[in-house]
């Protein structure tokens, strides 16, 4: 009865497909945790397929908690950015993008949180929500685990982070 399902995804595995879900989806099923591992001083990304299977999902939206360790370690809300919805122009003035995804098809939504180089390594968690303008909002538990590497371009030298998307 959801009028979309998430598909949180790695980003060793980029959203291609946005006529279906690809078979991945459709063994895994749907989800509403996702679990990455990070570097100090890394810009970490991943991303959340948005399924609209109920009917077109309209203004979509993103809110992210602050991510929280058992340590009383914190990476703060603020460090996060949803691209597809927010960001900076050529001359770094503040864009604001409508998105949404027609019934049937898939968007995929990236995301990048900056990890601090002088945090403590540790599991740290915390809640995405998915919000739309026509349905009610869903939920997916974030859990990033940083290790004790630094990483002193953000990932940027390793393409495979994405760390450029930032």
């Amino acid at each position: 009865g959801a009028q979309f399902l998430l598909f949180p995804e790695d980003r060793k595995y980029p959203i291609r497909m946005t006529d279906e879900i690809p078979l991945r989806w459709v063994e895994r099923g749907v989800s509403d945790t996702f679990e990455g591992d990070a570097e100090r001083g890394e810009y970490y990304t991943f991303q959340v397929g948005v399924y609209a299977s109920g009917a077109s999902v309209e203004n979509i939206g993103s809110k992210l908690s602050d991510l929280f360790s058992p340590e009383g370690g914190v990476i703060p809300a603020k460090n996060a950015t949803c691209f597809n919805t927010r960001g900076s122009d050529w001359l770094a003035r503040t864009l604001v993008k409508q998105v949404a995804a027609e019934h049937g098809k898939v968007r995929p939504l990236w995301f990048g949180i900056d990890i601090p180089k002088g945090m403590k390594p540790g599991t740290y968690s915390g809640k995405l929500t998915i919000l739309s303008g026509n349905t009610k909002g869903s939920d997916v538990k974030i859990t990033i685990n940083v290790s004790d590497r630094v990483l002193d371009d953000h990932g940027d030298s390793q393409l495979w982070r994405y760390s450029r998307l930032r």
